[in-house]
């Protein structure tokens, strides 16, 4: 069993992980004392993704960032998860912060098909 786990702790796993940008996610919800639902899903995207990287330190992340009908690779492969969700949030928002302006980077419809493709 430690043989295993050693083995198990030791594999590279990649991570890619697709992003909904579009119009929709820039919307809030009906009680608006809470952030957009792209706040929401960024804010959890970052804690997961710190996790994540604390429990497989090999891990390399990547985002692909679904707009306007297309999806785009924000970055490349890379085990730095801390500057792969800044990349994230440039992507979405240019310099600026979630705050000043939500939903500035959501637009377009969201196409799952070119997040797979």
């Amino acid at each position: 069993a430690s043989a295993a786990s050693r083995v198990g702790g030791g594999l590279i796993r990649y991570l890619v992980v697709g992003v909904d940008f579009s119009a929709a996610m820039g919307e809030r919800d009906a009680d608006y004392r809470h952030p957009s639902k792209v706040g929401q899903v960024l804010t959890s995207l970052e804690r997961f993704l710190i996790a994540f990287g604390d429990a497989n330190p090999l891990a390399h992340f990547g985002f692909l960032v679904a707009r306007n009908g297309l999806a785009k690779r924000v970055h490349e492969l890379s085990p730095d998860k801390h500057m792969q969700c800044l990349k994230l949030r440039q992507s979405l928002l240019g310099s600026g912060s979630i705050d000043d302006h939500e939903n500035a980077g959501c637009y377009g419809d969201f196409s799952l098909q070119n997040v797979l493709a």
